[in-house]
């Protein structure tokens, strides 16, 4: 009877122990759904999290272009402004330089003529200096007409080198 007693608690408790391991069973599919569908959640959310900072990426990389084109748009356009700036400043300066080496040539040409007139006005000084000096001999020898005659010739020298 002790067996047939130790038998039938056997299967009490294998009725127990089998109604608790389906309890787990049920309890661990549960889980293993829950944890499928979280797994699932999380897969998405990385997805979107991942396409998030491709776009944000993408984004920063498109503003960061735009930026940089609008930076070469403004320094090219002073690069021509500079450009053009420096094209006249050379052309007033070629036109200047013309216009001093034309001035320059203009006042050569006045100084030969003046140099002409004073070597023409020095060498009649000389004529009339020494017309003078053979005047004042004439006059001293007692040849000469008068001392009028001498003072007449020294006024014209006079004036001629004015």
């Amino acid at each position: 009877m002790q067996i047939s007693k130790q038998s039938a608690d056997a299967e009490k408790q294998l009725a127990v122990l089998q109604q608790q391991l389906s309890m787990t069973r049920k309890e661990n599919d549960e889980l293993r759904q829950k944890n499928t569908k979280a797994m699932d959640a999380l897969a998405r959310l990385e997805k979107v999290a991942q396409e998030k900072v491709g776009e944000n990426k993408a984004s920063s990389c498109d503003s960061a272009l735009e930026d940089a084109r609008t930076s070469n748009a403004k320094l090219q356009s002073q690069v021509q402004h500079y450009k053009t700036v420096l094209a006249d400043t050379e052309g007033i300066l070629n036109r200047l330089q013309t216009s001093v080496e034309t001035e320059e040539k203009k006042w050569h040409a006045k100084m030969r003529i003046y140099e002409q007139e004073l070597q023409t006005a020095r060498t009649e000084l000389n004529k009339m200096k020494a017309e003078r000096a053979g005047d004042a001999e004439k006059i001293q020898n007692g040849t000469g007409s008068s001392i009028d005659e001498a003072d007449e010739a020294a006024s014209a020298v006079t004036e001629a080198a004015h």
